[in-house]
């Protein structure tokens, strides 16, 4: 043996380097370990938000639709009693009505276009049977029928 070769060491299980990545594989293992390192960026700056602001309120909106169908019952038992005991008659057998749905809709019929609202007439007041209420975002819609006539109202949350 010549003073310039490297002495002939015996390999043992526990030196073995591991194999060389093709430069492909090199490639997606550096970007899964930089996907990997900006998802943990992220995860840490939500958390630490999340811990600096203080949890958002859920708006009240309607707590029949909220309930189980279960409870439903039981719910509506719970407003009869509240509302007699703040002295308000929860089935009132009179009350003042402007307008009868028919007249309702020659009146305003005319005026108003699809999709339209009104915002200058003073308050009304008209009967009906709801028969669907629909929310969308912050708007809600009722279906209100009686005497053979429909009318639909659009409602926000501050009406």
């Amino acid at each position: 043996m010549s003073e310039q070769d490297p002495p002939i060491v015996a390999a043992t299980a526990g030196d073995e380097e591991p194999p060389k990545l093709s430069k492909n594989a090199l490639k997606k293992k550096l970007k899964a370990e930089k996907a990997a390192k900006v998802k943990a960026e992220k995860e840490a700056a939500r958390v630490a938000k999340a811990a600096a602001e203080p949890p958002k309120k859920k708006k009240h909106v309607m707590d029949e639709e909220i309930l189980d169908p279960t409870a439903y019952k039981a719910n509506r038992e719970a407003q009869v009693k509240a509302m007699e005991k703040e002295g308000i008659s929860p089935y009132p057998h009179k009350f003042h009505v402007d307008f009868r749905l028919p007249d309702y809709n020659t009146e305003f019929g005319p005026r108003t276009k699809e999709g339209e609202r009104i915002e200058d007439e003073a308050e009304v007041t008209i009967a009906g049977r709801i028969f669907s209420i629909r929310g969308q975002g912050k708007l809600f819609f009722y279906d209100v029928r009686g005497d053979g006539a429909k009318v639909q109202i659009m409602s926000d949350l501050k009406t």
